[in-house]
């Protein structure tokens, strides 16, 4: 019996592997390209796929510069970074992506230091907040820290983007976009967990079509993705919002939960992809996952909703002191 519980734990945890490596784990993605010279901007990049991304822009040999809201956790992975790779020219600094505030400070200092920028990657987000949090200024806390804080960070940006050479924005979405529609009313709060995730992954998309439309002609590339479902710390809200055995629930699912999810390092691909492959421009403003275009929802093709949400976030991150493109 005991000999027989053995065979048929290695034969599922063989077929469980193979399940991960060639279909869940998603696309490969390899390429022998440099950086050399490069300034390269990740949002929340002190884990997870952002850092997984980091890594291996500092490995090509680019200035990486970690945008993270934690001072102790940047230090951390800016010390491994450059150790690993032995790159010194990896960097951090602090922003805050639920107050408008801090990130027009971070752009300041990116500003006073740089006079270029190839790559600008949005990664950082939240997932699972409590109904009740909202971001400094107000704003639901999803569609604020996911969405308006890139937003204002992007524009921001935007004079050194737009000068440099085939620079690029790459911002993550997610799967979840496909249930998602637009609940306009809902962007100071009164909408539940669900829904606001969704819909703050749904106008990146939106977003990434109203500014490739407003940057034709400038040789900057926009594009948005989804990365798949990653063994991250994006649920480290959940407790405090869906139910506190939910993080109990995946230990004892732990099989399964690394079966069906990517590692960062896997997730992290497609943003890479998106980051330096010399074919993206050709499909400026699409949405990619496992490193390949694919066709979003219907409602994150609405051209309407777009200007719409454009124009609504502009006045939302105060429109009378900084300009935007047009």
């Amino acid at each position: 019996m005991f000999a027989e519980i053995v065979i048929y734990g290695i034969f599922l945890s063989i077929i469980f592997y193979l399940a991960n490596r060639f279909y869940f784990s998603g696309a490969r993605y390899e390429s022998n390209k440099q950086l050399n010279g490069k300034i390269a901007i990740v949002t929340g990049a002190n884990s997870g796929i952002g850092y997984e991304t980091a890594l291996d822009f500092a490995k090509r040999g680019a200035h990486v510069i970690l945008a993270c809201r934690d001072t102790v956790k940047a230090e951390k992975s800016v010390e491994i970074i450059r150790r690993q790779t032995g790159n010194e020219k990896v960097d951090y600094e602090i922003i805050d992506l639920a107050d408008l505030n801090s990130v027009k400070s971070f752009c300041g200092k990116i500003k006073s230091k740089f006079d270029r920028l190839d790559i600008l990657v949005n990664n950082a987000g939240v997932m699972g907040c409590p109904t009740t949090w909202r971001t400094k200024q107000g704003y639901e806390m999803h569609f604020g820290v996911n969405y308006l804080g890139h937003f204002l960070l992007t524009n921001l940006l935007l004079d050194l983007i737009k000068k440099t050479p085939q620079s690029r924005i790459v911002s993550l979405s997610s799967c979840i976009h496909y249930i998602a529609k637009m609940y306009w009313n809902s962007f100071n709060g009164g909408i539940n967990i669900m829904k606001g995730y969704s819909q703050s992954k749904l106008v990146i998309i939106l977003f990434t079509k109203e500014l490739t439309k407003r940057l034709d002609g400038s040789g900057v590339t926009c594009v948005c993705l989804n990365p798949g479902v990653v063994r991250t710390d994006i649920l480290r809200y959940t407790a405090k919002s869906v139910c506190f055995l939910f993080p109990i629930i995946v230990n004892l699912l732990y099989l399964l939960y690394m079966v069906f999810t990517k590692s960062p390092f896997e997730g992290a691909l497609t943003t890479i992809y998106c980051a330096i492959d010399d074919e993206v421009p050709k499909y400026n403003g699409y949405y990619f996952s496992d490193c390949n275009i694919k066709k979003p929802s219907k409602a994150a093709l609405n051209e309407q909703d777009a200007k719409r949400l454009w124009d609504i976030s502009v006045e939302m991150i105060d429109p009378k002191v900084y300009q935007y493109s047009n």
